[in-house]
């Protein structure tokens, strides 16, 4: 019997929470808490570590070759993993993964919403090790984390059992402007690994693909026909989805502008973004302290979250096509 008290409108194993601050770090799960320590401590290898992982995904970025590559070598992420553990410290670590092997012996997940003050939201934790586990937590066997917000809990399952589910989907791939090198995406490839994925979907499916990357099309789509999902692939950076206006040229959108698209439709129970960086925080005009964790703003999913959105899922940093449609 689970003591989480969104345990019936959620069915299945509880949500724990892993809450990271300056004064605390505690796990738990519904309103019991399991362990609690002093507050995460960020060293100077963790900084130097995290802003390694930054150079060399500026370097995929800025790489047609290393783009395609795309992911770090495995010894900076095995050492982030450990640092990141160090950093949450050793009671909770412990408990999680003690939670996490009850789970799998129990034959079910481990949802973890994980709640970081600001000044430690931009950390990765997601690619924070368990002890005895070669993964990252992103890509645990069991454990399934994702971010939460102010309270924010995971959207509530589809009302009925015979209904289908709806993915809207939005391809921007805007025409090269002066000054703008990002390069075309394989919008046909996209399309047929969503297709794909859709048909191992249990259950009935409507899959809609809009002609227009604009967000004027989106809003005509929901106001027509609902959707479960609106899953938008393009170009992005931190603060902005780069999408097409009218006539398909490039056209910068802020999440506010992206909310203002979909609150107007009965209820999104979520948004997928899959575009660079669509998690980090925005980092404004440096102050003359490069450690003042104030020069950061929320990230397009965060500000989503904030507005409204039940669910969002984005990137915390630039990824391959395929890795990020998967």
């Amino acid at each position: 019997m689970s003591d989480d008290p969104a345990s019936a409108a959620h069915p299945g194993p509880p949500h724990w929470r892993l809450r990271i601050g300056a004064t605390a770090v505690t796990l738990g799960v519904g309103t019991r808490t399991v362990a609690e320590g002093p507050g995460a401590d960020v060293s100077f290898s963790l900084a130097e570590t995290v802003q390694a992982l930054h150079r060399t995904y500026g370097a995929a970025a800025r790489s047609g070759r290393r783009r395609r590559t795309g992911v770090p070598p495995p010894a900076l992420t095995r050492r982030l993993g450990g640092l990141l553990a160090e950093a949450v410290g050793d009671r909770a670590v412990r408990a999680l993964t003690a939670a996490s092997r009850s789970a799998e012996a129990e034959g079910h997940g481990l949802p973890l919403v994980i709640e970081a003050e600001p000044g430690f939201d931009s950390l990765p934790w997601e690619a924070l090790t368990l002890p005895g586990s070669p993964t990252p937590l992103a890509l645990h066997p069991t454990v399934r984390p994702y971010r939460g917000f102010g309270g924010h809990h995971a959207p509530p399952p589809l009302d009925g059992p015979g209904r289908s589910l709806r993915l809207l989907v939005l391809l921007a791939n805007p025409r090269r402007s002066p000054g703008h090198r990002e390069p075309l995406l394989d919008l046909d490839a996209e399309t047929a690994r969503l297709a794909a994925a859709m048909s191992r979907v249990p259950g009935r499916t409507d899959l809609r693909v809009l002609s227009s990357g604009s967000l004027t099309a989106l809003r005509t789509a929901l106001a027509e026909r609902p959707a479960d999902i609106v899953h938008i692939v393009c170009h992005a950076r931190p603060g902005e989805l780069l999408l097409e206006d009218g006539a398909g040229d490039r056209e910068p959108a802020t999440a506010d502008a992206l909310w203002q698209a979909v609150r107007g439709a009965a209820s999104v129970p979520a948004v997928v973004l899959v575009g660079c960086s669509t998690a980090s925080p925005v980092n404004r005009a440096a102050g003359p302290d490069a450690g003042d964790h104030s020069r950061f703003l929320p990230g397009l999913a965060q500000s989503l979250t904030e507005a409204g959105v039940p669910a969002v899922v984005a990137m915390s940093a630039p990824v391959r096509d395929t890795y990020a449609t998967r």
